[in-house]
């Protein structure tokens, strides 16, 4: 399985250019890594990102590929963007420095530092300043490149959400359910049961609490049963198509199975996506997609020469 994705997110964190120390690195300082178009990569710049992408990786507990493949991934990405550069310089894509300002407030909000702390920080880490802000002036403007470029094309479709959204509730989000059941064998017991639980779960839509309720003679024949942390895949087919669409604290109706009738109360749910956050993801994982092979087609018209 790549790791391509992994070393990607690692260097856009820890911004594609920035400064740090080559101690560990024997390539020279001035040597040429690569040559895209008319724009030099030095070897130097290549170190700096691979040491950038290992120091994140052994803080983060990402497992990492050998250096070779390691250098090959942090080359190419550093390629592309070098690409997307150079095609957002052609169309007078740019960054104000209005926008510039804001998003590195943002940054430095969300970090919870103050300007004069987020700066310290910055050159803890042999950052400078100025060098921060131009490595995210340049995301910036690939990022509205790629917007301009490919965003405005891509539709996700209501079914395509409705789909991934029934494969995540199948398989990813977890129900706490307290089962309430009568047991029953043959039709008579059946009949008995099936009106228990009727009135049961019909005193529970009301708001009188299921302890409550098991106090009453009438349901003394109730047993309860915890399932805790299940997926819909983890229960029966009869109890998750009516868990699915409840929320929390909420019941069904009176269930009838082989062994009797049941009343489902879900506790708790966890791991939930809204429908619209997973348009989004769709829409971010069809973006990447078609930028992958956009990325190729630049690859292709420009004159790419790797030294290492």
């Amino acid at each position: 399985m790549s790791v391509l994705p992994r070393i990607r997110k690692l260097l856009a964190a820890s911004l594609l250019l920035a400064l740090v120390p080559l101690h560990t690195f024997a390539l020279a300082k001035d040597g040429i890594a690569a040559v895209v178009d008319d724009h030099i990569i030095t070897l130097a710049e290549l170190n700096n990102n691979i040491a950038i992408a290992k120091g994140h990786a052994e803080s983060s507990g990402v497992a990492l590929p050998s250096m070779a493949m390691m250098k090959k991934q942090v080359l190419d990405l550093m390629i592309d963007n070098r690409l997307q550069l150079q095609m957002a310089k052609q169309q007078g894509i740019d960054i104000t420095d209005q926008e510039l300002s804001e998003t590195i407030a943002n940054i430095a909000k969300q970090k919870h530092f103050t300007e004069t702390e987020f700066k310290a920080a910055l050159k803890e880490d042999h950052v400078s300043f100025d060098t921060f802000k131009q490595n995210i002036k340049e995301q910036m403007i690939i990022q509205k490149l790629v917007g301009s470029s490919l965003g405005r094309s891509i539709v996700v479709t209501d079914d395509e959400v409705t789909q991934w959204w029934q494969k995540v509730q199948q398989d990813m989000v977890k129900y706490d359910v307290m089962d309430y059941w009568q047991p029953a064998e043959g039709q008579q017991a059946l009949n008995k049961a099936r009106r228990v639980m009727q009135g049961f779960a019909k005193q529970l839509e009301e708001g009188t609490s299921a302890e409550r309720l098991l106090e009453d003679p009438v349901n003394h024949d109730i047993q309860k049963t915890a399932m805790s942390g299940r997926t819909l895949a983890q229960l029966p087919d009869i109890f998750a198509s009516e868990i699915s669409d409840l929320v929390p604290h909420k019941s069904t109706v009176a269930i009838k199975a082989d062994n009797g009738y049941h009343v489902l109360v879900l506790k708790a749910k966890s791991g939930s996506l809204s429908k619209n956050l997973l348009r989004k993801k769709l829409f971010m994982q069809k973006l990447e997609e078609k930028r992958g092979r956009w990325l190729k087609q630049m690859r292709d018209l420009a004159y790419i020469k790797v030294n290492v």
